[in-house]
C-alpha cells in the first residue's frame, strides 16, 4: 500500500485487461497505456476503455502515452479512452503541450548537462505538470544517474524512469531525496517484452510505497537472529558499528567477570585451582570454545591477553632470519600499532626496517589484491603477517589462493 499519496507509482506498458486486474491488486497510483504503433505495448483502444474503467473503479489514475502523434488524435484519445494524463514521448513542443486538455507529463532524455537540461524545462513551465525523466536509449542502458536528476528536482516535477526494478527502487528513491515526485517502470517488471510479471510488480510497488524507516523495521522484524540485541548494553544515542574493534559488552560477558571477581573475593589464590572455573585451566577451556568458530584443533589456539601483546609473543617465538630470509612481509591496510611491532622486532635483530619490512600496499586503499600478496612472497621473506579481514574494509582474503 502506498503510504505518500502525492508520490507517484506508476506501472507503464499495461496491455490486458485481466493483467490490469491482476495489478491493481497491488495499488499503484497510475498505469500507462501506450498508444504508440509498433511498440510491443500497444494496446487496443477497446481494450484501453476497458481497463480505464476498471482502473478508475480502484481509484488508479490512467495516462496515455504517445509519440510524434498528431494532437487531434491524442485529444480523442483523451475523450475515448477517458485518460487523465497525457506522456509525451517524442518531439512536442509548447504549443503541442498547452493544447492538452488534461494535465501532461513530458519526457526529457538525461543526455545533456544540468544547465542544458534545466533550460529545455524551463520552456516548458505552465504547460507540463510533471517531467518523466528517462535514459538515453529508452529499455536499454544503465540506470540514469541520481545526482542529475536530484539537482533537476530542486527546480522541476520529477518523476524517474530507465531501468527501475524491485532492487533498485528502494536505493533510486532514497539516493535522489524527498523532491523527487514518483517512479515510472515498464521493462522492469517483465518476464518478457510485453508481459507483466504480478510478482515483479507487487515487489516493484511494496519496495517503492515502504518508507526507509518502515523498511528497515519490518527487516529487523523479520531477522531471526534479532533477539540477540537484548543480550548487550548498548551506549544512549548511538548506532554501534564498530563490534569488529570493541564489541558492546554483554550481559553474559558482565556476569563471568563478575563471577570471576567474586571467586578472586571468597578464594583469593586458591581461585586457580577451586570453583566453577578455575583460573589455571581457563585458557584451555576457551580454546575448545573458540577452535570450532576459527576451525582450529584446541590445541593449535590460545586465548590470552591483548593483540599487540599477542602479536609481540609470536614475533618472538617465529621470526628467526636467517642467511638470505631477513624480511617480513604485511599489508599497507595494518594498524600502525602492528607496524611498530614489526619494526621493534627487526631492529631487536639489528636488521634496517627500512629495508627488511616489505609492504604490499593497496592500489585503490581499500583493499589488497591476493595477485600483489603472492608476488612479494619472494625468497628472501622469513615471516608473512596478514590479517583474516581487512579492519577497515571488511575485505576477506583469499587465503587459499595465497597458501
Amino acid at each position: 500500500m502506498i503510504e505518500n499519496k502525492n508520490f507517484i507509482v506508476k506501472i507503464c506498458g499495461v496491455n490486458d485487461q485481466t493483467a490490469a486486474q491482476n495489478i491493481f491488486r497491488f495499488n499503484p497510483t497510475m498505469i500507462g497505456l501506450i498508444f504508440v504503433p509498433g511498440s510491443p505495448r500497444f494496446v487496443e483502444t477497446h481494450t484501453a476503455r476497458e481497463i480505464s474503467g476498471s482502473a478508475h473503479d480502484k481509484g488508479v489514475l490512467v495516462v496515455g502515452v504517445f509519440q510524434n502523434q498528431k494532437p487531434e488524435y491524442v485529444l480523442e484519445m483523451i475523450k475515448s479512452v477517458s485518460l487523465d494524463y497525457v506522456q509525451l514521448h517524442g518531439e512536442e513542443d509548447m504549443l503541442y503541450c498547452s493544447q492538452m486538455n488534461i494535465p501532461v507529463i513530458k519526457k526529457i532524455i538525461l543526455r545533456d548537462s544540468v544547465e542544458e537540461l534545466k533550460s529545455t524545462m524551463s520552456e516548458y513551465s505552465g504547460t507540463v505538470n510533471y517531467f518523466l525523466i528517462d535514459r538515453p536509449v529508452q529499455g536499454h542502458g544503465d540506470a540514469v544517474d541520481l545526482e542529475t536528476v536530484k539537482e533537476l528536482t530542486e527546480d522541476y516535477p520529477v518523476i524517474i524512469a530507465g531501468g527501475l526494478n524491485k532492487d533498485n527502487i528502494e536505493m533510486t528513491i532514497y539516493g535522489i531525496g524527498k523532491n523527487l515526485r514518483g517512479v515510472d517502470t515498464c521493462s522492469g517488471v517483465e518476464k518478457k517484452s510485453g508481459v507483466k510479471d504480478m510478482d515483479l510488480v507487487k515487489s516493484f510497488i511494496s519496495n517503492a510505497g515502504i518508507s526507509r524507516e518502515t523498511q528497515a523495521q519490518k527487516m529487523d522484524d523479520e531477522d531471526k537472529l534479532s533477539h540477540f540485541k537484548n543480550d548487550f548494553y548498548f551506549p544512549q544515542d548511538n548506532i554501534y558499528m564498530n563490534g569488529n574493534s570493541l564489541g558492546l559488552l554483554s550481559k553474559r560477558s558482565e556476569r563471568s567477570l563478575l563471577e570471576v571477581i567474586d571467586s578472586w573475593k571468597t578464594k583469593g589464590i586458591n581461585g586457580w585451582t577451586q570453583g566453577n572455573d578455575p583460573w589455571f585451566y581457563m585458557a584451555e577451556k576457551l580454546s575448545k570454545m573458540i577452535a570450532p568458530l576459527v576451525g582450529a584443533l584446541p590445541e593449535e589456539i590460545i586465548v590470552s591477553s591483548s593483540a599487540s601483546v599477542n602479536l609481540h609473543q609470536l614475533l618472538a617465538t617465529f621470526f628467526k632470519p636467517e642467511k638470505n630470509r631477513t624480511k617480513i612481509l604485511t599489508d599497507g591496510l595494518a594498524f600502525p600499532s602492528d607496524i611498530y611491532a614489526l619494526k621493534s622486532h627487526l631492529t631487536l635483530k639489528g636488521l634496517n626496517p627500512e629495508e627488511h619490512l616489505k609492504i604490499v600496499n593497496s592500489r585503490d586503499g581499500n583493499n589488497i589484491h591476493e595477485d600483489d600478496i603472492i608476488a612479494a612472497m619472494t625468497e628472501d621473506v622469513s615471516l608473512i603477517l596478514l590479517p583474516t579481514v581487512i579492519y577497515s574494509t571488511g575485505q576477506l582474503l583469499d587465503y587459499k589462493k595465497i597458501t
